[in-house]
């Protein structure tokens, strides 16, 4: 991988042993770097191979990642619905109670960084997260064989779970991320996320699957039980426990210089998020994700209005999984020299085209040329998970160049949380439009009054392509992100807008989430 340090005054040092110049970023002591020796790749030796014994929990742990989400996925889905009778603005906030834990990585990312675990800062707390998910699923499927859940519980018990999964995520990415910082010399950058996020990728197909396949017996007359299903994804989840014991991970009192106090880690970002390497291209894509607001009463439409059932509701939940993994394999192999503007311009263009047409099913139009509504409703739901397919590892890339050596999880964390934060802000914004603006309600679906949902559905269509009027704020490349990089000046408004946004985000999320579960 090529060098990624991020900006700031940066200056020229020299190796003597090969006499060549490289660029330092200022905010990392140079004696944080990896050492070369006779088993590190900078010294010769071969790319990295996850698949060796001592990296395959990374990869159990990416995969259980990916498979758990998409196998309850459907079920929970068509559980809420058909069972809990939970309206558009109540599966919206469920759907951004399992968002929501994503916005928290960065105080994992700040835990782990400054106080290891057992001896260790990031495996034991992969371990102790995906306990928490397991405890939790059992609590979840207990309170559905009793008959005691209610679209409340769900939610808070879906954001517990999913809090618990995104700690061993936080702590797989911030160990991927170190590697690929470790094997710079011999692995392009974005080949050791490529590889990582492909399994999770891959599992999430996987998991599509059995949620759409096994889940069924009201409609075939057997299949599994959502109790049923909890139970085996907390199964599941324990399976990766001891490839994670055998993780191959320094202990923390070895790390040399010991790890930074959450205090100097802070300092240290805010000087980071004031570089224009960093603040330009986070700010676009903060600004991209919010203007992703998802269709709240999409669901209630395909199951109410039009009577979908839980099989073609799992078929359209594979389907996408399935179009997610082809954008990232197309852009893996295909397009990773490729500009990332371009990129984002192209797919987001066709993506308004494809959202728009869901305006065809809204108006029934489709059954006047003799499509039937299972086949159309394919169109946006595809296309749209191909994209984020496509979109995923440019933006993973751009965020591996900003973190510097021994902050990795707290740095990826708050970059990933400050994403993930903008997409919950949309939902906030989803939520507002059904209950303020037009009649989504899921009895209207069943009248058949899809006057709102229309509506909804436009505004929606437009919003998304609005960001592609500033995608100059985008670097075009992995090499235009590095001469950003070797610029010094730093911006404190642009950097105070950057911390504003992360504050008044994840408080705009957790307050609208207690609103409408409360």
């Amino acid at each position: 991988m090529a060098d990624t340090s991020v900006g700031g005054s940066a200056y020229s040092i020299t190796d003597d042993s090969t006499d060549k110049t490289t660029e330092k970023d200022p905010l990392v002591d140079e004696s944080d770097m990896p050492k070369k020796g006779a088993d590190d790749p900078g010294g010769g030796g071969p790319p990295l191979d996850l698949f060796q014994i001592k990296y395959i929990g990374i990869v159990f742990n990416y995969f259980s990642i990916g498979f758990t989400p998409a196998f309850m996925s459907n079920p929970m889905t068509i559980y809420m619905v058909n069972t809990l009778n939970a309206g558009p603005a109540a599966q919206n906030t469920v759907g951004m109670l399992l968002t929501l834990p994503w916005c928290f990585k960065v105080l994992y990312g700040f835990l782990s960084d400054a106080y290891p675990f057992l001896g260790y800062r990031r495996k034991t707390y992969l371990m102790l997260g995906n306990a928490i998910a397991v405890v939790v699923l059992v609590v979840l499927a207990t309170c559905v064989a009793t008959d005691l859940m209610t679209i409340t519980l769900l939610g808070w018990l879906v954001f517990l779970q999913t809090a618990g999964m995104i700690l061993s995520d936080v702590m797989s990415d911030a160990y991927c991320v170190e590697l690929s910082k470790q094997f710079a010399h011999t692995t392009e950058t974005g080949r050791i996320q490529g590889l990582a996020y492909g399994t999770r990728f891959a599992a999430a197909i996987i998991g599509s699957c059995c949620g759409t396949f096994l889940y069924n017996k009201v409609e075939w007359g057997w299949g599994l039980s959502f109790h049923t299903i909890a139970i085996i994804c907390a199964a599941f989840q324990c399976i990766s426990f001891p490839a994670l014991m055998l993780l191959d991970e320094r202990p923390a009192a070895e790390i040399v210089p010991a790890p930074e106090p959450i205090g100097k880690q802070m300092a240290n970002i805010w000087d980071r998020v004031q570089l224009q390497a960093v603040w330009q291209p986070m700010l676009y894509i903060y600004f991209y994700n919010v203007m992703q607001i998802p269709n709240a009463a999409w669901n209630s439409f395909l199951l109410k209005g039009l009577n979908f059932t839980p099989f073609e509701m799992g078929i359209l939940s594979l389907v996408g999984n399935i179009m997610t993994f082809g954008g990232f394999t197309i852009y893996n192999k295909f397009l990773f020299k490729a500009s990332w503007r371009y990129i984002y311009v192209v797919t987001t263009v066709l993506g308004l085209v494809f959202s728009c047409l869901q305006l065809v099913l809204v108006y029934r139009v489709n059954l006047k040329v003799g499509i039937n509504d299972f086949a159309f409703s394919f169109g946006d739901n595809v296309f749209a998970a191909f994209v984020g397919g496509i979109q995923f590892l440019p933006t993973v890339i751009m965020m591996v160049g900003m973190c510097p050596v021994n902050q990795e999880g707290a740095t990826f964390a708050m970059f990933t949380t400050f994403s993930n934060l903008a997409m919950a802000v949309g939902s906030v914004f989803g939520n507002f439009a059904v209950a303020n603006f037009w009649d989504c309600s899921n009895a209207a679906m069943e009248k058949g009054d899809f006057t709102g949902l229309a509506k909804l559905t436009l505004l929606t269509s437009l919003l998304q392509v609005v960001p592609v009027l500033f995608v100059r704020n985008l670097p075009d490349s992995e090499e235009e992100q590095k001469q950003l990089q070797g610029q010094s000046e730093k911006s404190c408004p642009h950097g105070g807008l950057f911390m504003f946004l992360l504050v008044a985000s994840l408080l705009t999320a957790v307050g609208n989430a207690i609103y409408e579960l409360h």
